[in-house]
């Protein structure tokens, strides 16, 4: 009973004082918390005429009510509203601001018309700020971020050896250039899209020019103002040419959570016991002291400490590691970061790498195993400018370092990732980031990740699998995902992928690695390249899939999965080199 005096031989060991209290005293704020959650009060608001044609939940605004006797103001149907209602004269006036047909209640007005109010404050107040343009975070922008990059890092053809080829190439990309110019020229109001941090770096670096670097920016805006397939075709064939392969289409969502932080918060993870505060040759000796038995089998209790250490991580890795590492390591813009929840949109060639990254910065650790070095060459990013080592994080910023604490190897998170095309209406794709990221809780057990694949033609794939930091990197399914695309990309052909569909659901279990080392062996684009033990390390963790399933259905279906989103992003122009 540790609310008592524990003395020692008449000397105390142990006072109680008021803190002692604490654990229940948070634990009654968490039950009464609780408590408020489950009671939901709220007031229904009545709407009698016609919704928004935005969100379909409040009236449409109009200058005047109506009557629902003659359709009249709200009450009007789409086609008896007048022709120069504010909605109409408004569409032709600024189709960027409401698009034809378009009727939106108060909300969906305040969210259209925001981004211009900020921009008229901000140029009123702040002197020197007189250009002042809205800021948008466009999905066809970080699309083309990977393109864009490519073509920086590889802008200088020193690989061609034949003259006349690289004369020819030179001659195509200045044409290119003459035309997307002109084009971008007969824009009125064309302002250059908001690039990655990161992107927008490497262009100022490469073209000492101002007007070189805004030729870029627009680009992503001047495909956004085509409306006709003829126009857009035109532009994308001369686009092609400059880039040297067809811009990509497709961007990808992160949402990342902590796992059972409310446990964490609560102290029913991991909880040591009390004995554990001593030095071990200490704790023989207190053994062998009877008073000390009911203090030393104690759980360890939460305390204002312990919940500041929890409050200290989670506000670092909000506030400094997500940005750095969504950002300035890679190419993609922070969207929102709050404690261990995190929503990103990032380019696809480093979807991957920055899962990894995030997920490793939470726990402050590497994955076991690992050199440091090549861990960040596989993530093709700066090796120096984080170090995650044993719980903390050392971030460097420019001449100066800040140590940050992180939650720990034992405390986990998992991550739902979405990649879809530019063009998939945002709320169908935030739906299957939630669905993603439950996947990887539920399906995947909590610490896991989920990569969803949404195609353009409409298939969709779902891959689920375990972070594994705790065992070596080449057998875990992120690591294997990684060489699995290197090998796609470089060394064998993607065919390979959908030749083993078939071949994977009538093989026996036990004869599935050397079934692997054979196809990838036809499928070779070099007959000298080698794959080491890369079949045999894809069935065992292909085994590990299938538990109490004799038949290897599941491993095969999971390891099909993997194929596929390893040659997905694999594909031509989705790499850097």
């Amino acid at each position: 009973d540790l609310r008592n005096l524990i003395s020692i031989h008449g000397e105390p060991f142990y006072d109680p004082n008021p803190g002692i209290f604490y654990p229940q005293l948070f634990e009654s704020l968490e039950r009464l918390t609780a408590a408020a959650k489950s009671c939901r009060p709220f007031s229904g608001n009545s709407s009698e005429g016609y919704r928004c044609t935005l969100c379909g939940e409040w009236e449409w605004l109009t200058p005047d009510r109506g009557n629902p006797k003659k359709p009249s103001g709200i009450f009007a149907p789409a086609g008896q509203r007048e022709e120069r209602s504010p909605w109409s004269e408004a569409s032709k006036r600024s189709p960027s601001l409401v698009k034809e047909k378009e009727f939106l209640c108060a909300r969906c007005t305040l969210k259209r018309v925001w981004p211009r109010l900020v921009v008229k404050e901000v140029e009123k107040n702040v002197s020197g700020f007189d250009t002042v343009h809205r800021y948008i975070v466009s999905t066809h922008a970080m699309a083309l971020s990977t393109s864009l990059m490519r073509h920086i890092l590889q802008e200088n053809l020193q690989s061609l050896r034949n003259m006349d080829q690289v004369q020819r190439i030179l001659k195509k990309k200045g044409e290119a250039v003459t035309f997307l110019q002109e084009r971008i020229s007969s824009c009125t109001d064309l302002y250059g899209a908001a690039l990655p941090s990161m992107l927008y770096r490497r262009l100022k670096v490469a073209h000492s020019k101002e007007q070189d670097v805004e030729f870029y920016r627009k680009i992503p805006s001047l495909l956004d103002t085509l409306e006709t397939d003829q126009d857009r075709d035109a532009v994308i064939t001369r686009l092609t040419d400059l880039l040297g392969v067809s811009p990509e289409t497709y961007y990808a969502l992160i949402l990342m959570d902590g796992d059972k932080m409310g446990a964490w918060l609560a102290g029913d993870m991991h909880a040591d016991l009390l004995e554990t505060r001593f030095h071990s040759s200490l704790r023989q000796s207190l053994a062998e002291i009877q008073e000390l038995k009911a203090y030393r089998t104690a759980r360890r209790s939460v305390s204002p400490g312990y919940h500041q250490a929890i409050s200290t991580a989670l506000n670092s890795f909000a506030l400094y590691l997500a940005r750095t590492v969504v950002e300035e390591m890679f190419m993609g813009k922070l969207i929102f970061a709050g404690g261990e929840d995190i929503l990103a949109m990032v380019a696809v060639h480093d979807l991957p790498a920055v899962m990894t990254t995030l997920r490793c910065a939470f726990s402050g650790m590497l994955p076991q195993e690992v050199d440091p070095k090549e861990f960040w060459k596989a993530m093709d990013t700066e090796a120096d400018r984080i170090e995650l080592k044993r719980g903390f994080v050392i971030l460097r910023e420019g001449t100066e370092k800040r140590i940050l604490r992180m939650m720990g190897k034992y405390a986990t998170a998992s991550i739902g990732a979405v990649i879809a095309h530019h063009r998939v209406p945002l709320g169908r794709v935030i739906a299957a980031l939630h669905s993603a990221e439950n996947r990887a809780k539920n399906d995947g057990g909590r610490d896991a990740f989920c990569i969803t694949v949404m195609k353009r033609s409409g298939g969709i794939h779902h891959f689920v699998g375990k972070w594994g930091l705790e065992i070596p990197w080449s057998k875990s399914d992120m690591g294997l995902l990684f060489e699995l695309r290197k090998v796609f990309a470089k060394d064998i052909s993607r065919r390979t992928a959908y030749i083993l569909e078939d071949v994977l659901l009538h093989l026996p279990v036990g004869a599935l690695a050397g079934v692997l080392r054979y196809q990838f062996g036809r499928q070779f684009k070099e007959p000298d390249t080698k794959l080491g033990d890369l079949p045999e390390r894809l069935a065992e963790a292909a085994r590990k899939r299938d538990g109490a399933d004799t038949t290897g259905r599941t491993g095969h279906a999971w390891l099909h999965t993997l194929m596929l989103i390893s040659e997905f992003l694999a594909r031509e122009g989705r790499l850097m080199s």
